[in-house]
């Protein structure tokens, strides 16, 4: 008996977490459906490949140029991207191409459009991002996380709401009660950046934390994550506090600093978004005020309105601020135990299926 040959399928994302997450969280659940799956990204997106169902990731290269020629720059390197694309488009002979938005995602979508094969986008913000919105014309379908996104209005025919897809080990969390501390029990504060940190978080929380009276510094464990070049200060700051303290540039092990935190202080990205409201804890969310389009501030306000989380804009994100937020919640468990309830009945657990099946009917047709 003849075995059936293996199908390819090429997901193609910026490098950012925000991008390859969801995409590798597409890759468990296809890989799971038999296929083989290829990521096309850029150099940054190398260091998140430790999903299952990946079968390669390749970096394709983009340059960044400053001043005048930066766009020119920028232009030569999703070309040289585009016709890489296209050779690997002949080599993989894939039979779908979906993009998960960024720049660097566009050559893939391009050449697999070029070469008439089946291709589709997936939008994980509230705000149809610059490059999607070039792409959204040429594809057959568009998933998109949230249920009302800006600027895709006129492409309501190739819409299907999927929610964003997040990795099978945190979809694990979801059934894991959340549990506050009794009183004397350790208050286990999460702090997460994006995926390369925040310099806001480094300068802000510490202060904060340390300023807090001694019995509540006593309680509190605090898992940070801190950008390389700020880790020593980082930890400097927080000496001498009586804080037990864990700070580290990349938490490999997100499923369990999520399954054990009481509360996460982070950005407004989509894949923490998704990754918050699937395991369900709550947040005080950041958004990072130079995000493209504002995206970040649009994803949070959306939690906001359902009562899931505390919004502060970075302008407003000060020691004194985070010391009244955290004194209030940390003083009633209510507080805690409803957000993290919204928090809940907002995720999407499921969305990599749904995506799986948006692909799979494009194969059909």
């Amino acid at each position: 008996m003849t075995k059936t040959p293996t199908k390819t399928i090429i997901l193609s994302s910026g490098g950012t977490g925000g991008h390859v997450f969801p995409a590798l969280g597409l890759a468990e659940e296809l890989h799971g459906r038999g296929y083989e799956v290829v990521v096309m990204t850029d150099h940054r997106g190398k260091v998140f490949q430790k999903a299952t169902g990946v079968s390669q990731v390749i970096a394709l290269p983009t340059w960044k140029g400053r001043g005048r020629l930066g766009p020119i720059v920028m232009g030569l390197g999703l070309a040289v991207s585009f016709l890489l694309a296209l050779v690997y488009m002949v080599r993989l002979r894939p039979v779908a191409v979906l993009g998960f938005g960024g720049y660097p995602s566009l050559p893939a979508v391009l050449a697999g459009y070029i070469v008439r094969l089946p291709t589709a986008l997936h939008e994980q913000n509230a705000i149809l991002g610059r490059a999607n919105r070039f792409m959204v014309r040429l594809v057959t379908r568009l998933g998109l996380a949230h249920k009302k996104v800006k600027f895709t209005e006129p492409f309501r025919n190739k819409i299907v709401w999927t929610g964003n897809p997040v990795r099978k080990s945190i979809i694990a969390i979801r059934d894991a009660p959340y549990q506050l501390p009794k009183a004397e029990e350790p208050f286990r504060l999460l702090i997460i950046g994006g995926s390369q940190g925040a310099r806001v978080f480094s300068s802000v929380v510490p202060q904060a934390l340390c300023d807090l009276p001694a019995d509540m510094r006593k309680r509190l464990v605090v898992h940070q994550q801190c950008r390389k070049e700020f880790l020593e200060a980082t930890i400097a700051a927080y000496r001498q506090s009586g804080i037990s303290v864990d700070i580290r540039p990349f938490f490999e092990d997100m499923d369990r600093q999520l399954r054990e935190a009481h509360l996460v202080i982070g950005r407004a990205g989509a894949s923490t978004v998704a990754e918050l409201t699937v395991s369900g804890r709550p947040a005080l969310l950041v958004p990072f005020p130079f995000a493209m389009d504002d995206h970040q501030q649009a994803n949070a306000k959306s939690l906001a309105e359902d009562g899931a989380a505390w919004v502060v804009l970075e302008r407003d994100f000060t020691p004194s601020k985070l010391q009244e937020l955290l004194l209030n919640a940390m003083k009633d468990d209510k507080i805690l135990k409803a957000r993290a309830k919204k928090m809940h009945d907002l995720g999407q657990p499921d969305a990599a299926e749904k995506l799986a099946q948006m692909v799979e009917g494009l194969l059909k047709s």
